[in-house]
């Protein structure tokens, strides 16, 4: 009943924007990373709701839905875990993925993650020694962001919204630079060839 109130309530507002409307009636896909943290009565809601826009009594209204998830991480802050929903046995192929992919072709940082994960009471004398050495070898330590080992590649993490957020920000006024200087010189370059 509740997911029925909440999802009416948002098909509410989206009908009152019209350009979000169209948005969702033309997907197709739908990609939902860490899907985990989505309570099962979140995904009841947009079952709900992408019938209803889609007109199509078809789970989440015909529309393939793609999530990545690890239940060993944080579950939804409130509701039911998202595996306990009637939705993900009838609706979904659960495939397991066998190597890390942010660390594929790397066996140190696989190994390093794969120590990181266990369960504290499998921790034994000899797989301490080995974490602690991965942990001096694998990962690279910078003094600070500004660091020249940290490229735009760097994958960042922050424990508060608002450093994050600065982080951003930064970044963004960094790349404009980046383009602004490029566009100088490019533009230089041609001044100089006309000259010729």
């Amino acid at each position: 009943h509740c997911a029925y109130k909440t999802a009416e309530s948002a098909i509410a507002s989206l009908i009152q924007c019209p350009e979000k409307l169209n948005i969702i009636q033309l997907v197709d896909i739908l990609f939902i990373y860490e899907i985990g943290q989505v309570s099962a009565e979140i995904l009841s809601v947009i079952d709900i709701i992408l019938r209803r826009l889609c007109n199509s009594q078809n789970v989440f209204g015909g529309i393939l839905i793609i999530g990545t998830m690890d239940h060993t991480q944080l579950q939804p802050v409130s509701g039911r875990p998202l595996l306990l929903s009637s939705l993900i046995i009838t609706c979904f192929t659960m495939v397991q993925s066998e190597t890390p992919v942010r660390c594929a072709g790397d066996e140190s940082f696989i190994k390093l993650q794969e120590l990181l994960r266990l369960h504290h009471s499998k921790y034994t004398n000899d797989n301490i020694s080995e974490l602690k050495e991965l942990l001096r070898t694998v990962p690279r330590y910078v003094q600070n962001w500004e660091s020249t080992d940290i490229d735009n590649n760097t994958y960042r993490l922050y424990g508060k919204k608002n450093p994050a957020i600065e982080a951003t920000k930064n970044y963004i006024n960094s790349i404009k630079s980046t383009i602004s200087a490029s566009n100088i010189r490019e533009k230089k370059a041609v001044d100089i060839e006309k000259v010729r």
